[in-house]
């Protein structure tokens, strides 16, 4: 019996850091093409509901093929933002 090669070639996860008076920090990942990652958030309840004029709270993007970076619309409270990147073949 063979089975199918999986899709996905590697998943990465974590949490930055952005403190109190900023709105962005970055983190550093093992190096996963631009093209072929998705990065995305892993919040949920409170912490995923809208700003009041409907912008997201937080964002996570895929900079370049090493850095994350994870940006908060409000700069008053400090926050640990947990994010996921996979990579696919």
């Amino acid at each position: 019996m063979s089975y199918a090669r999986s899709v996905i070639k590697q998943i990465q996860t974590g949490a930055t850091a952005i403190s109190a008076g900023a709105t962005s920090a970055t983190a550093t990942i093992t190096s996963s093409s631009t093209s072929k990652s998705l990065a995305s958030l892993r919040v949920a309840g409170a912490y995923a509901a809208g700003a009041s004029n409907g912008d997201p709270p937080w964002t996570v993007t895929l900079t370049n093929a090493t850095t994350v970076t994870v940006s908060k619309v409000a700069t008053n409270n400090a926050a640990s933002v947990p994010w996921t990147v996979v990579e696919y073949y």
